[in-house]
């Protein structure tokens, strides 16, 4: 147990903290170039390269999928083969066939260490609105809602789908249980692709990335404990897969339809987007508004944690409102460790 408690320790620190383990272009250090891996020239455009153009083409259509189910349009039908060779290697052109703020965010860096790959994962489900930390504790609460259901092991995953990454740990009600803890998230394109931020560190960036690295650097490699239903017995570490849908629509009307919760709502808002633009692109004055946003969050806790309703939509939203304040409080507390 001593040996499984080390090691679960370790992979606790990987989502949450600098460790910077893959190169955001899927392709790690010293491993062969015949790899398919995503590159971004200077001029913005992301290329999938790769031994098989057909292989390649598969990937381009599984991101073309993606597009459309987020209600874009993505470009031709076929995006263009920009180099094939006789070595075996082919480019492909992909910036058409990405949801656009995969074109925004690929190779991205924050301003500020904070964004993390829970945050990454909720945003991309539409499930929270901005940039910034998320707790472990946020990500359970999303994917245990009526917002997302969990993909069974027979089900076919579909681009834009959630990859939980989950290990065990032990249970502090009973030292002989044990219960289960978020390790990392990220969005599913393909059995071969992945979007993901791997740490909420300023280093780590934004990307698409191979599935088999991400899965390496979580020590997520059995195929058995691979897209799981529930919580696997004879799996330390696992992955579950979640189909999850917008929830800003019905918090929207919530807030049109409640002036207590728009009122709450709408100041939670109001401080997320300043620490937003802050970590992400170092705009604003945060560090002049740091004491006032952190009394605000401490106010805001204990206004929503003593607002109770027998309403269930209203009740439910107070409770992913308190998991975005508490969130919001890990943000600020990284930061005023940059600037005491």
């Amino acid at each position: 147990m001593k040996t499984l408690l080390n090691h679960l320790s370790f992979l606790s620190l990987i989502c949450l903290f600098s460790v910077s383990m893959a190169k955001s272009s899927g392709a790690a250090v010293g491993e062969p170039s015949g790899l398919m891996s995503v590159i971004q020239n200077k001029q913005g455009q992301i290329f999938l390269t790769g031994p098989s153009c057909h292989e390649l083409q598969e990937q381009d259509q599984a991101l073309r999928t993606w597009t459309a189910l987020v209600k874009e349009n993505s470009g031709p039908k076929a995006s263009p083969v920009v180099a094939a060779d006789d070595e075996n290697r082919c480019e492909l052109l992909i910036s058409n066939s990405v949801p656009s703020f995969v074109r925004s965010l690929q190779n991205f860096k924050t301003a500020f260490s904070g964004p993390n790959c829970w945050n990454t994962t909720l945003r991309l489900s539409h499930l929270e609105e901005f940039s910034r930390f998320s707790k472990a504790a946020e990500m359970s609460f999303w994917m245990n809602s009526p917002y997302c259901r969990e993909v069974s092991e027979t089900e076919k995953s579909l681009p834009g789908d959630v990859i939980a990454i989950r290990a065990l740990k032990p249970n502090p009600v009973s030292s002989s249980a044990l219960a289960f803890e978020e390790i990392h998230g990220m969005i599913y394109i393909s059995e071969d692709l992945v979007f993901s931020k791997n740490t909420s560190s300023r280093m780590s960036s934004y990307g698409i990335q191979r599935a088999s690295l991400v899965y390496q650097n979580f020590r997520t490699t059995d195929p058995g404990c691979m897209k799981i239903q529930g919580q696997p017995s004879g799996c330390r570490v696992w992955t579950n897969h979640f189909r999850c849908t917008s929830s800003q629509r019905d918090r929207k009307n919530l807030e049109n339809s409640n002036v207590d919760f728009s009122r709450l709502s709408a100041q939670v808002r109001g401080i997320e987007s300043v620490l937003s633009d802050y970590v992400m692109y170092g705009r604003g004055d945060y560090p002049n508004k740091k004491e006032n946003i952190n009394f605000q969050l401490l106010e805001l806790e204990k206004k929503v944690s003593a607002t109770k309703s027998r309403a269930s939509d209203l009740d439910f939203f107070l409770k992913a409102l308190l998991m975005e304040i508490k969130s919001l409080q890990g943000q600020a507390e990284i930061l005023n460790k940059l600037n005491p």
